[in-house]
């Protein structure tokens, strides 16, 4: 993550350099890192997940299936270091950062009822990121009304493995304007950046025993912080 922050440093650097004086912000082209800036990469991190029965009232545990898994995870903080070249009126006017579901899904069954194939219809991830010991909101995103068919199972014992050759989900985290504020500020003074996402998968039913687990693979596409 350093190394990244650092490369976009010497970008923005350059075109203040290259730039006349009383530079505006507008000036400043967008600027690309690559592995993100919630602590995801590019290799991802797996997310396991557990049935939520938590909607369905009385009597929850009487069910055999389940079609809602849902999983929190916390990405671990990420140290920044200060940027001494990067000049005081330089603002950053928003973050994006694209996340991807990863195009396999582990699943584990511990008393059997094991599925040749299921459906993802729907793809939902929310949190928050804490910048420099401040947390700040992430927006509900989600994606529905999706039809990711994973299949070609291949199991060893309880556990089977099912792969897509579907287009399988984009979400795109845009920070709330305090979070970009501070995540400017972070760039000039340095500090840490942590992340804690929930993830919740919607598979079309019967989808899957509510005692199974499934582990998806959560990547980033990149992060782009615009001036």
């Amino acid at each position: 993550m350093t190394k990244a922050i650092r490369i976009l440093a010497l970008a923005v650097v350059g075109a203040v350099v290259l730039s006349a004086c009383g530079l505006l912000n507008a000036l400043i082209p967008d600027q690309d890192v690559p592995e993100g800036i919630l602590g995801i990469g590019s290799a991802g991190v797996q997310v396991p997940l557990e049935a939520d029965v938590s909607t369905t009232g009385i009597g929850a545990a009487q069910f055999v299936s389940a079609t809602v898994f849902t999983g929190t995870f916390d990405l671990g903080s990420v140290d920044v270091d200060a940027i001494d070249e990067l000049p005081d009126f330089v603002e950053a006017d928003a973050i994006t950062e694209t996340i991807a579901l990863g195009d396999s899904i582990e699943v584990t069954y511990p008393t059997g009822n094991e599925v040749a194939s299921f459906t993802l219809t729907e793809l939902s991830v929310t949190g928050s990121i804490t910048i420099s010991n401040t947390e700040y909101a992430l927006p509900v995103l989600t994606a529905d009304g999706l039809a990711v068919l994973f299949d070609d199972a291949d199991c060893v014992g309880t556990v089977c493995s099912y792969g897509t050759a579907g287009n399988v989900p984009e979400l795109d985290v845009a920070l709330i304007a305090a979070a970009v504020d501070a995540y400017a500020a972070l760039l000039k003074d340095g500090g840490t950046v942590s992340a804690e996402l929930t993830v919740t998968a919607t598979l079309d039913a019967p989808g899957l025993a509510a005692d199974a687990t499934v582990v998806v693979t959560i990547e980033s596409l990149g992060a782009v912080i615009e001036f």
